[in-house]
């Protein structure tokens, strides 16, 4: 026997699903990895990443705030995590970040199969639902779209603690329809207690990373039932810690959506009942032909879905449920595939109308048993015609996956694609309007945002798209703020952003009066009010009530003692107060919980610079310049020069100077490169002809000083 042929056949024969494996890898990585070099979308990816205060930082103070707190009305601290880990190995780049979702849908491809081919004794059904379960279209949200990777690592370990908890069982025979499962004895009790406590602890990983997994408790006693466990005493016990476990992090998530405000509409009877069967309708449709219906049907700014989306999931109810019961008797592993896609559908379900809209996302565990059944299904024909259908289906699904990729490839064309199946919905086409502002195509964005308000009317995040749009051109964008002020005047969010706006032009007067017009409701949650009394504190900042100021940001910092913003306004209000230690110490906590904040570094700078500690002050101002190269403002450059000027660096100097000019050509900026030029030996006319045409204050202001005024034209 050829050697070669003896050892493929000896790690096939030791390790049967390590084949199997490998070629779904082989095919996640073809499929997936053109979308390696797509970019980060702006929805949601930049808020979960880059906005992410707690894990910019990958140390144990940051850990365990992630560990203890909320993020974006929801608890997957495990989520927040990978990403920490990333960001400390890789940075913020969006390919790597996109490398790591890719392993981990293989990773979770893998134990999907290795649990479900170790729970039934039909291979060639397991290897159809796992392949669709790789290679479906509605894998793309998940896998792409880089904020959604809580899918894919809490299926890694979802997964995983389902194949631990059927190695733990005394049974391999699989759910047999002639097979009875046997009972737990004290034999076996050493191996079952150990596997028990790996899948429990794997349990809770997967929970960590997205609460959708609160269904694998009931998952589990439909497995026994399925495999004709007898339900003894022991194993009811077995599955407390399960329900106790995923009872904990439902409430833990429920109560991030209430503590955060995410509140839902006020719907009518006819939507609060059949909102349910709406989003059932469109997994299905999704699940069989993903053209992404749920688009075509969205209760965004509608009150009522149309009649036929709840018939089609009325009737798709009737007949799974039928085909369950009759499965209940002759064929368990049907029931349980059906059994498998509504449990984990059910936390999906819009049954709060307005908190959730049908979404490929809420498909990724699911849609493995729907698959599964279909397998079974197919398992009454022959081996041959078996594998026929099921190499047609996957090449089906991976075509269409492969079609629906490049949709993802950055906002610009995400949402080119999303409108063309909604034109009417005014959510979607402000994402258009945003993508198109930020890929420089203003006159689009305008066009967009206008046939939107003539369209359908008012919408608070057309008229923030319409804000950052005039920013982004350089106009001003009172008239946005005041036109969706009149449009939608009790929202309490825009009136926010126009106070802040207002404060940044130093319009206290008319920031103050209209904060004071805007009262909090209690049920938006703690970051409304957490924002409205952060303006109060930059309004008792510019009034020079300081100790009002100073109490205010005080019971911010104890609700939330890891806001970096917090403390730096607590150093700003210390430092006008004369308290120097106390501000520098509130200076020092913000630069180490935001490695990309400046202000607080150039302070910290300023003071050493002031006490003629030359070295800490340089210290600080290089951390910022390598957090930010760059984007580091003039004042920062503006001293960093001065300090090469004082340690005899002249050619730094002249360089810092000269960036701080690019960066912000005041009159002080350009005299003091001018200074720095004469000390060096150079003629500063050549770039002073230039700055003097653009601005031509700079005439006036060099001609007070008699060693520059000889240096005019």
């Amino acid at each position: 026997m050829n050697p070669k042929t003896n050892f493929f056949q000896s790690v096939r024969s030791a390790h049967p699903g390590l084949v199997a494996t490998l070629v779904l890898g082989v095919l996640i990585l073809g499929t997936f990895g053109w979308s390696r070099d797509y970019a980060m979308l702006k929805l949601d990816s930049v808020t979960y990443i880059l906005e992410d205060r707690a894990i910019q930082v990958l140390d144990w103070e940051h850990l365990w705030r992630v560990l203890t707190t909320y993020y974006y009305v929801n608890y997957n601290p495990l989520h927040r995590i990978s990403y920490m880990v990333d960001l400390a190995l890789w940075g913020p780049d969006p390919g790597c970040l996109r490398a790591t979702n890719f392993l981990l849908h293989w990773g979770a491809t893998v134990f999907a199969y290795l649990s479900w081919n170790r729970f039934t004794n039909k291979p060639l059904a397991v290897w159809l639902a796992v392949l669709v379960f790789a290679l479906h279209p509605t894998r793309i949200e998940c896998v792409v779209w880089l904020s959604q990777r809580k899918d894919v690592l809490s299926a890694v370990f979802g997964f995983a603690a389902f194949w631990a908890y059927l190695k733990a069982q005394p049974d391999h025979a699989g759910p047999s329809d002639h097979v009875v499962g046997s009972t737990l004895s004290p034999r076996n009790a050493p191996t079952f207690l150990f596997w028990y406590g790996i899948s429990l602890g794997l349990y809770i990983c997967a929970l960590a990373s997205k609460a959708q997994w609160v269904s694998l408790a009931a998952v589990l006693v439909l497995t026994d039932l399925a495999r004709r466990n007898p339900m003894n005493r022991v194993r009811m016990w077995s599955y407390v810690p399960f329900f106790a476990v995923s009872l904990l992090f439902a409430w833990l998530a429920v109560d991030a959506q209430l503590i955060e405000g995410k509140q839902g509409t006020s719907p009518s009877l006819w939507v609060y009942l059949t909102g349910p069967f709406t989003d059932l309708a469109v997994y299905a449709w999704n699940t069989l032909l993903p053209v992404q219906l749920y688009l075509r049907v969205p209760r965004f700014g509608r009150p009522n879905p149309q009649w036929w989306v709840v018939a089609g999931g009325v009737i798709f109810f009737v007949m799974t449920v039928w085909a369950m019961v009759r499965s209940w008797q002759a064929q368990r592993v049907w029931f349980f595939g059906w059994g498998w896609f509504y449990l984990f559908l059910l936390p999906m379900l819009n049954l709060l109308p307005g908190l959730l809209e049908p979404s490929d996302r809420y498909l990724y565990v699911a849609i493995l048993g729907p698959f599964y059944s279909l397998g079974v299904w197919f398992s009454r024909f022959s081996w041959q015609k078996q594998m026929l259908t099921t190499t047609g289906l996957s090449c089906f699904w991976l075509a269409a996956t492969l079609w629906y990729l490049p949709v993802w490839k950055n906002d610009l064309s995400l949402w080119t694609y999303t409108v063309k199946f909604d034109p009417t919905n005014i959510l979607v086409v402000a994402q258009l309007a945003m993508a198109q502002t930020d890929a420089g195509t203003f006159p689009q964005a305008h066009q967009t945002i206008e046939l939107a308000l003539r369209m359908q009317g008012q919408h608070p995040l057309l008229y923030q798209t319409a804000m950052m749009l005039a920013q982004k051109e350089g106009t001003s964008p009172e008239t946005f703020f005041q036109r969706a002020l009149a449009a939608t005047p009790h929202s309490i969010s825009l009136k926010l952003q126009y106070c802040s706006w207002l404060l940044d032009q130093k319009r206290v007067a008319e920031a103050e009066t209209l904060l004071h017009a805007t009262p909090i409701p209690e049920r938006l949650g703690a970051s409304f009010l957490a924002k409205a009394t952060y303006q109060s504190v930059r309004i008792a900042e510019e009034r020079g009530n300081l100790a009002s100021g100073l109490s205010d940001v005080k019971k911010l910092l104890a609700q939330d003692p890891y806001h970096d913003r917090y403390w730096l306004m607590l150093g700003r209000l210390y430092e006008s107060m004369g308290n120097k230690p106390a501000a520098e110490e509130a200076y020092r906590a913000a630069a180490r919980l935001n490695e990309k904040l400046i202000e607080p570094r150039y302070r910290l700078a300023l003071s050493e610079f002031q006490r003629q500690r030359l070295a800490e002050a340089e210290t600080w101002l290089l951390t910022a310049r390598t957090s930010l190269g760059a984007q580091i403002p003039a004042p920062a450059l503006n001293l960093l020069a001065a300090i090469y000027r004082q340690t005899k660096r002249p050619r730094q100097a002249l360089a810092a100077a000269g960036e701080a000019v690019q960066a912000d050509p005041k009159p002080q900026y350009v005299m003091n490169l001018m200074r720095l030029q004469l000390a060096a030996g150079n003629d500063p006319q050549p770039f002073l002809r230039g700055l003097l045409n653009r601005n031509p204050e700079l005439h006036l202001e060099i001609s007070r000083d008699p060693q520059l005024a000889r240096f005019l034209p």
